[in-house]
């Protein structure tokens, strides 16, 4: 039976001794009354010493403003051996923490060891699991794990593979704003034609588009006005010419009178000259509207690699902008010009209409028939003399009548196609532009 004294306890029990308030885990000075874990010393506190540079000074305390002495159950020959235990019940750190004497053969004096009980059980684990073990708090342990809850406003700052139907260990539901540009998020490839309300990989858009960008795509973008310097365009979207990238356009105007984006690629305006509108954008998305007298490669203001032509425009003599309208692929001039008139009926025909590309002419083919003969006026694709290629006006034989037939046929790259007359007019020919359609790279 142990011996009890009944103002410091049971001392002669060598197993478990009286708790003590604190404990000590670098040298102190074992003298005066001192914060300890955080923990301001009273007098006659206990205090389990186990750090001291001198090992043999290790042991339990009784605090004092003076120097302290070892308490009376941990101060002599036989009051403790290997694995005498001791709790800790206070302390920022190490509060209600249970240590051990981990000396074989421990004796007052002599050099001690003391550890938190069971240290020698977490040594065996990994050093990982030593990490996640230490943890106070499940916010730690998650930053431990690199585990983000995604329930609220969060920052995923690193790189999270979503290799599951979850987010991290279960289904997740993304019911906050999740911010991911800091690290480069992963989610499984769903078969194509998938409709579900999981997340789809970059890998899955393409396959279901066809490509990063939809083919050809272009929608909005349309011409909405002009002044003698400049022009504007509506809102829309379009896939680049490469169909790499899709480019999304707020409303714009080009300003003639200037260069780089929103303006001319290069120069000023000139006369009686074509120019060529392109939807423009950085790799990073900004984007802008650019003219250029080049229909397939302007020279791209700084920072600028995407571009889709969008549509074309025509300078007068004195370089301003002509007026046109446009719905869809179709641009019609305001005022009609009269491309040809004359007898007999020349080929090829130049029109006017955009340069550097095939277009379809639309226009009105006329002519006065003074002789009162019967003919047909046939005008052709460009370098193709076949029925297949060509649409035919009928002039009827009745002598001084004007005749005005609408017509669509193809151009050639300038502008140009061919013509031919069967029977003989006796009257001048004449070929009025009323605009074109251009397909603007959709059959790309």
């Amino acid at each position: 039976m142990s011996a009890i004294d009944r103002r410091s306890g049971a001392y002669l029990q060598a197993a478990i001794k009286l708790p003590c308030r604190v404990v000590s885990v670098a040298n102190i000075t074992l003298s005066g009354l001192q914060t300890i874990d955080g923990v301001a010393l009273a007098e006659s506190d206990r205090v389990l010493v186990t750090a001291q540079t001198v090992p043999s000074e290790n042991g339990i305390y009784v605090a004092d403003t003076g120097g302290w002495a070892r308490s009376a159950d941990c101060n002599g020959p036989r009051d403790l051996v290997f694995g005498t235990i001791v709790v800790v019940t206070s302390g920022t750190l190490n509060a209600r923490s249970v240590w051990e004497v981990t000396t074989i053969l421990p004796a007052i004096g002599s050099a001690l060891t003391w550890a938190v009980m069971g240290a020698g059980a977490l040594a065996l684990a990994s050093a990982f699991m030593l990490t996640v073990l230490d943890d106070t708090t499940a916010g730690a342990a998650r930053t431990t794990l690199g585990a983000v809850g995604l329930t609220g406003n969060e920052t995923v700052a690193g790189i999270k593979a979503f290799t599951g139907a979850n987010t991290h260990a279960g289904n997740e539901v993304f019911t906050g704003a999740v911010d991911m540009t800091a690290g480069t998020p992963t989610v499984p490839t769903a078969a194509v034609g998938t409709s579900t309300t999981a997340a789809a990989s970059t890998a899955w858009v393409n396959r279901s588009l066809g490509g990063a960008a939809i083919r050809s795509y272009l929608a909005g973008l349309q011409l909405t006005g002009r002044t003698n310097t400049t022009i504007s365009y509506g809102a829309g979207v379009c896939a680049d010419s490469t169909n790499a990238a899709m480019l999304v356009l707020a409303a714009g105007t080009i300003n003639c009178a200037t260069v780089g984006a929103n303006g001319l690629d290069a120069g000023a305006l000139a006369n009686t000259t074509w120019y060529h509108v392109y939807a423009i954008s950085t790799a990073a998305g900004a984007t802008a509207f650019l003219a250029s007298t080049n229909v397939s490669t302007p020279t791209m203001p700084s920072g600028y690699t995407l571009k889709r032509r969008i549509g074309s425009f025509k300078t007068n003599g004195a370089a301003q902008i002509l007026d046109m309208i446009q719905s869809g692929d179709t641009f019609s001039w305001v005022v009609a010009t009269t491309d040809f008139s004359a007898n007999p009926l020349t080929t090829p025909v130049t029109l006017n209409v955009p340069t550097g590309l095939s277009v379809t002419w639309i226009g009105d083919v006329g002519c006065i028939n003074s002789g009162g003969l019967s003919y047909f006026i046939t005008l052709y694709d460009f370098g193709v003399t076949t029925s297949a290629k060509s649409v035919t006006a009928f002039v009827t034989p009745t002598a001084n009548v004007s005749i005005n037939t609408p017509m669509q046929i193809r151009t050639n790259t300038t502008a140009q196609i061919v013509t031919s007359v069967s029977g003989s007019p006796g009257g001048a020919t004449v070929l009025k532009t009323c605009g074109w359609i251009d397909r603007r790279g959709r059959d790309d």
